[in-house]
C-alpha cells in the first residue's frame, strides 16, 4: 500500500516500516557499544564500534533478498517458476520471516568467521539480534493490518458471536471488518500478534538480557532458543485461525508449521544439552 508519493516515486508503507525496524536495531546495537557491556570480548566490541555500519549495510541487503526469496521458495515456488519476473515486483513484496531467520544466521556465521570471532562472540552477537527481532515483527504486523493482510477466519460461531461480544471486541480493536476483503467480522490477528510476538516476547528477552549482564551468567544460545520456542508456538497456533493459511494445509500441518516444529525440536535438543551440561556458561569459562 502506498503511503505517499514524491513526484513520480511511490513510497510504500512497508519501506517505511523496514526503515524504522533497521534503525531501531542499529541504535540498539549502538547503545550496547556505548555502554561497553561486552568489553571482555574485544573483537565484538570493535565490531560494534568500527564495523556496525558495514554490518548493517550487508545485513539489510541480505534480509531484503532472502526475505523475498524465502517466500518464493517456501510458499509460491511453482507460481514464480511460471512467472519469474514477478519476483522483482517490489510493490507486491510478499516475504517469509522463516527464510529471513535461516539465511541471516548463515550470513552472520560467514561474517564472523571472516572476522575470526570466537564461539562466545558469535553467540552473543546472535543473541543481540534476537533481542530486537520482536520489535521489528510488531512493525511488520502493524503494516499487515494497514494493508488488510493476515486476517482471522470469519468470526461466525453462534456460541461466541453475541451482541455484547461483538461490541466489546470491536471496542477493543480485537474484532475488525477488513472492508477490502468483505463485510464479515474477523478477529484482528495482527493485534494479537503484536501482543504475543512483541510485547510479551520482547519483554521476556530484554529481562533475560539484563539479568545476564547483571549476574554475569550467559547460557549458550539461551536468548535465541527462547525466541525460537515462543515465536514458533505462537505462530504454530495462529496458523489454525488465519484465513490465508487455510489453503496451505498439507496434512497435518501448513508449510510454516513444519518449520516451527523443527524450531521446537531444536529447543528440546538444546534443553537436553543444557540439562546434561548445567555449568555451560559463556562468561565464567576460561578463555
Amino acid at each position: 500500500m502506498i503511503a505517499f508519493s514524491i513526484f513520480w516515486i511511490n513510497i510504500y508503507r512497508y519501506w517505511i516500516f523496514y526503515l524504522i525496524g533497521f534503525l531501531l536495531a542499529y541504535f540498539f546495537l549502538y547503545f550496547i557499544w556505548r555502554k561497553k557491556y561486552f568489553h571482555k570480548y574485544p573483537k565484538l566490541q570493535n565490531l560494534l564500534e568500527n564495523d556496525l555500519e558495514t554490518l548493517f549495510i550487508i545485513l539489510i541487503l541480505w534480509v531484503l533478498i532472502w526475505w523475498r526469496l524465502g517466500h518464493v521458495l517456501i510458499y509460491d515456488f511453482q507460481y514464480f517458476v511460471n512467472n519469474p519476473l514477478d519476483i522483482f515486483k517490489v510493490w507486491q513484496w510478499w516475504m517469509s520471516f522463516i527464510g529471513w531467520i535461516l539465511w541471516v544466521i548463515i550470513w552472520v556465521s560467514i561474517f564472523i568467521w571472516k572476522k575470526k570471532f570466537s564461539r562466545k562472540e558469535f553467540i552473543i552477537l546472535l543473541d543481540l539480534l534476537a533481542c530486537i527481532l520482536p520489535l521489528c515483527i510488531a512493525l511488520w504486523r502493524l503494516w499487515n493490518f494497514l494493508n488488510q493482510e493476515l486476517y482471522w477466519i470469519t468470526f461466525n460461531n453462534p456460541f461466541w458471536r453475541t451482541e455484547w461480544t461483538v461490541w466489546t471486541l470491536t471496542s477493543l480493536w480485537f474484532l475488525h471488518i477488513y472492508d477490502k476483503i468483505d463485510s464479515a467480522f474477523r478477529i484482528n490477528t495482527n493485534l494479537l500478534s503484536i501482543i504475543f510476538e512483541w510485547i510479551l516476547l520482547f519483554t521476556t528477552l530484554i529481562i533475560i538480557f539484563i539479568k545476564q549482564i547483571k549476574n554475569k551468567t550467559r547460557k549458550i544460545w539461551k536468548i535465541w532458543m527462547i525466541f525460537l520456542l515462543r515465536y514458533s508456538i505462537i505462530r504454530f497456533l495462529f496458523e489454525y485461525i488465519r484465513q490465508d493459511s487455510q489453503s496451505e494445509f498439507i496434512w497435518p500441518f501448513t508449510r510454516s508449521q513444519r518449520f516451527f516444529v523443527i524450531f521446537i525440536v531444536l529447543w528440546i535438543v538444546w534443553t537436553i544439552f543444557m540439562i546434561r551440561n548445567p555449568k555451560e556458561n559463556l562468561e565464567n569459562k576460561k578463555k
